[in-house]
């Protein structure tokens, strides 16, 4: 696509279109809070990558033109950013150094249990056994229209507490970081999803119980709950440690 990304001092990301010597503004992208220092295409993906001197590098989905990510340093002002051409590496400059990062998974999340390794691939939820050495698809993973980047889960949680199932949570990080939990027949072979529960606008769940999950969420606020998300008891994490909100 002939597009160019500019970035400015007015805190947005401009997306032009050129047609021969004309060229035209197609979408602002705003969401910095500070002038915006350098922005760049990802070499492979339809993602855009910015940073600024508010502090935060932020990645944009090209097609839906909204933010899906964003970290952040506590002291410097972001200045410049590049790409390796080939390779899964990043490069950024700040006021006190530079550092190189990823943004791809190379491998798949997954979790080995025993002979089976459960792992997320194009929106399904997979079980591979390694003594058969065959795959079986357990459930359609659905983020109900929510970009998530690169549409990965970033962990995968099993619960060693329950004997009678095969209890999964996918943390997926992007535009509306969520958690889903999936409750699997006991026999594998049997592809019976008994369960399916999402939260949304959470950093990541993990299981603390047979039906129990410890969920934090984007307020730093810890939950404690259920597996169906009833039963709900709320905790502020401050430096004095937990306190219970009622």
């Amino acid at each position: 696509m002939r597009i160019v990304a500019s970035a400015a001092d007015d805190k947005s990301i401009k997306l032009w279109r050129l047609s021969g010597n004309k060229h035209w503004e197609m979408e602002t992208l705003k969401g910095h809070a500070n002038n915006v220092s350098c922005v760049i295409f990802h070499p492979r993906l339809e993602v855009l990558i910015s940073n600024s001197e508010d502090k935060t590098l932020r990645l944009w989905d090209l097609n839906r033109r909204v933010q899906l990510h964003q970290t952040r340093r506590d002291t410097d002002r972001y200045w410049i950013l590049a790409a390796h051409p080939n390779l899964n590496y990043f490069a950024t400059g700040y006021d006190n150094g530079m550092s190189v990062f990823k943004i791809e998974r190379e491998r798949h999340a997954s979790q080995r249990i025993g002979s089976n390794i459960f792992y997320v691939k194009n929106k399904n939820l997979y079980v591979y056994d390694l003594s058969l050495k065959e795959k079986s698809l357990m459930a359609a993973v659905n983020t109900s229209g929510d970009q998530v980047l690169l549409k990965q889960p970033q962990s995968i949680y099993y619960n060693y507490f329950n004997q009678s199932a095969h209890d999964i949570i996918l943390n997926f990080d992007g535009e509306k970081s969520c958690f889903i939990i999936y409750e699997l027949h006991k026999d594998l072979k049997q592809v019976n999803c008994s369960l399916e529960k999402r939260g949304d606008n959470t950093i990541g769940a993990v299981f603390i119980s047979k039906d129990k999950i410890c969920v934090l969420d984007m307020n730093r606020e810890l939950a404690v709950c259920n597996l169906d998300g009833s039963n709900i008891k709320k905790f502020n994490l401050n430096k004095k440690g937990l306190t219970k909100i009622e």
